[in-house]
């Protein structure tokens, strides 16, 4: 839900994209220089840490589209103060920072009609199931719910818990990842 006046520009005055920086599954968005403008989409979480402030009421609003099954993106943006040859040159991914808030994009991606019974016929075999994505808990959880699985949170790690836990001195590593069910927000 990208503000009506930034639609509008992009649509008159049809500007170059002068430097790209695609996706990366470690740094979870993508960004581009587009006039003297920095603009960046994805995942709210990881776009925070590059200075978006999310409103409180757009926060309720991921929380609640999460929920439903739904893949969100933030969007932001930083105004620049060079000319654009010089950002050509000079911007570098690490330096993405201090962005504005432009707006959420949502994604849905149904799952399809026959992988519910499929992992219901693979659980009658006796064999376990365990779900790997990139995706946020909340997102995860409703897809499930949609095919009929359901697990609890105590089931599921996050990816940075699961890079803590090989990092750790933990002895216990295989007892635990076997008593989970969902290993979510993981990098390839």
């Amino acid at each position: 839900l990208l503000e009506k006046e930034h639609e509008q520009y992009f649509l008159e005055k049809k500007q170059l994209v002068t430097q790209f920086f695609p996706f990366s599954s470690k740094n979870k968005y993508t960004a581009a220089i587009v006039g003297n403008s920095l603009y960046a989409v994805g995942a709210p979480e990881f776009i925070m840490h590059k200075g978006l402030e999310i409103p409180a009421d757009a926060k309720k609003t991921i929380e609640a589209q999460a929920k439903q099954g739904y893949r969100v993106l933030a969007v932001g943006q930083k105004k620049l103060h060079q000319s654009p040859a010089d950002l050509v040159a000079g911007i570098v991914r690490e330096h993405i920072s201090e962005l504005t808030f432009l707006g959420l994009i949502f994604l849905r991606d149904p799952v399809k009609e026959n992988v519910g019974k499929h992992i219901e016929l693979l659980q009658k075999a006796g064999i376990e199931i365990k779900v790997i994505t990139g995706d946020i808990l909340e997102t995860t959880q409703a897809v499930l719910k949609d095919i009929g699985v359901i697990i609890a949170s105590d089931k599921c790690m996050s990816g940075a818990e699961l890079e803590e836990l090989q990092n750790g001195l933990q002895t216990n590593v295989s007892s635990l990842l076997s008593q989970k069910k969902v290993f979510y927000r993981v990098s390839p």
